[in-house]
């Protein structure tokens, strides 16, 4: 789910950084549009896993390591290609003089560095529920 809202902010950059380029009003409220949405949703994703948590309080299911082993490798494989899709959009403009236009497509996009912080965080995440899954199998 996570992975499906990251991508829902790269059209969205790429959108705006095209139309930028003709005209330089408005069109940054597309990333405002997905932030928003992105927010929504992860507010509402949020409010079901704590659901889910106390359930799981109550009734604790018996943990199986396989499909956290095999779920972990996939989720670090599809993060770090979303890390290097998304690293091509997050470079810092070239601070010497040039053409404003140019630094203007150049500038660096709070979601999309976001987005990047997160995915990375995600990476870590995954990493670690990997050796989790790894621990379960030998323990």
């Amino acid at each position: 789910m996570s992975q499906a809202l990251r991508w829902l902010s790269l059209p969205s950059l790429t959108l705006a950084n095209h139309l930028l380029l003709k005209r330089t009003y408005g069109f940054y409220r597309i990333e405002i549009l997905a932030s928003l949405v992105n927010s929504v949703v992860l507010i509402l994703l949020s409010l079901y896993i704590l659901y889910e948590g106390f359930r799981r309080v109550f009734e604790p299911p018996q943990i199986e390591s396989l499909p956290i082993i095999i779920v972990a490798a996939v989720e670090l494989a599809v993060n770090f290609m979303g890390m290097r899709l998304l690293g091509k959009h997050s470079h810092r403009p070239d601070k010497g003089g040039g053409d404003e236009l140019q630094s203007k497509k150049d500038e660096e996009s709070l979601n999309v560095r976001a987005v990047y912080l997160e995915t990375f965080a995600d990476t870590i995440g995954a990493a670690g529920r990997h050796r989790c899954g790894y621990s379960y199998a030998n323990y």
